[in-house]
């Protein structure tokens, strides 16, 4: 998150999908990591992302905060034709 507050876009992304695919890292860390994905997906409008994202996210851990966030964000989405 860091890289990703300082600027450092491509990095952060980078750092972010490598702790989300990483399966020796819990899977709430994974979550969340994913959940960030989606998250500066919905800030780049990347819909398609936001979607494959948070349903990624729901994967991980379906009972978790971050899944239930990440349905929010995926609810918050614009329709798309």
């Amino acid at each position: 998150m860091s890289q990703l507050n300082g600027g450092e876009l491509a990095a952060g992304e980078t750092a972010l999908k490598a702790i989300g695919a990483d399966p020796a890292l819990p899977k709430n860390v994974r979550a969340e990591a994913t959940y960030h994905l989606a998250s500066r997906a919905a800030e780049a409008g990347r819909a398609a992302d936001v979607k494959k994202f948070a349903d990624e996210v729901s994967k991980l851990d379906a009972t978790g905060s971050w899944a239930r966030r990440a349905t929010m964000l995926l609810a918050s989405q614009p329709v798309t034709a």
